[in-house]
């Protein structure tokens, strides 16, 4: 098994479980697409017992499902003993993206993978995709690449990430940005409101339009549609984003996710979304 990750790697963790199989699929459609490099990852938080322990078990299956469902993918099979968020964190400092699996059924998995997937996601410095087993194909986001859309600067790097995705899959993208804001004195509240928001609503359509400056005509072969819409950001995105094939979401946002760090709604719809969650922080220079 190779030792060094080589630089600009699609990393993916891999587990044995069957939302690692999940991700693995995705990382390998995800290599091929760009010519990347894929990288098996397994952690331990200690050594092994045996030369032949469970680890190397799961990464020789790993490695062998890799090499028969992606022949053509340079692939490389790597172990590390430590704690599995801290690995995968540092794995996102060289890596072009890293790829990990959500348990979708199981409450106790789930909450482990949830951790560590917040863990690195909220860390990570390159794109964290978290793939989980897609309910249905269906849904308002279905054929569509789905971007999480606010006004912070950091968000940039997810519209690239979102524009590039879909040119590259040959899909449309969505360009959601939710919002549920009144003005009481002076003071933001979020309550429902049945008033006139024709001016609140113009500002942020052109917000929209200003965050997508330059991105729709870098890339003329993507359909771009622009959904405003009023409402709890992880519900709405939820909602948006079933049977997408991805959301992409940036490191950190406010009027979309107003109040809200990178936690508390990746956190949210990477338990809830029905489709791969991206998470992005900085775009390395790796690769297409």
């Amino acid at each position: 098994m190779a030792d060094q990750i080589l630089p600009g790697s699609v990393v993916v963790g891999v587990d044995g479980s069957e939302s690692s199989g999940w991700a693995l699929q995705w990382a390998l459609q995800e290599s091929r697409r760009r010519s990347l490099p894929l990288a098996l990852l397994h952690t331990d938080d200690h050594e092994a017992e045996t030369s032949a322990g469970p680890g190397d078990r799961v990464l020789e299956d790993a490695l062998e499902a890799a090499r028969r469902d992606g022949p053509d993918v340079q692939t490389a099979a790597h172990h590390r003993v430590g704690h599995p968020a801290g690995i995968l964190v540092q794995a996102t400092t060289t890596a072009a993206t890293v790829v990990l699996g959500a348990g979708a059924h199981a409450v106790v998995e789930r909450a482990v993978l949830g951790s560590v997937s917040h863990q690195v996601a909220t860390h990570g410095h390159c794109p964290v995709v978290v793939v989980r087993h897609r309910a249905s194909e269906d849904g308002a986001g279905a054929g569509q690449i789905v971007l999480a859309l606010d006004d912070s600067e950091s968000s940039t790097p997810a519209v690239e990430y979102a524009f590039a995705a879909a040119s590259r899959q040959q899909l449309e993208l969505t360009a959601v940005h939710a919002w549920w804001r009144e003005y009481l004195g002076g003071v933001m509240a979020y309550s429902p409101w049945e008033g006139d928001w024709s001016e609140v609503a113009q500002e942020l359509k052109q917000m929209m339009e200003h965050a997508l400056a330059g991105w729709c005509e870098k890339y003329p072969d993507v359909t771009v549609h622009r959904h405003l819409v009023r409402g709890h950001a992880v519900q709405m995105l939820v909602q948006e984003s079933e049977g997408a094939a991805l959301l992409v979401v940036g490191s950190r946002g406010h009027g979309g996710f107003p109040g809200l760090l990178l936690g508390s709604v990746s956190n949210g719809l990477l338990q809830h979304a029905d489709c791969p969650v991206a998470v992005v922080h900085q775009l390395p220079d790796v690769g297409p």
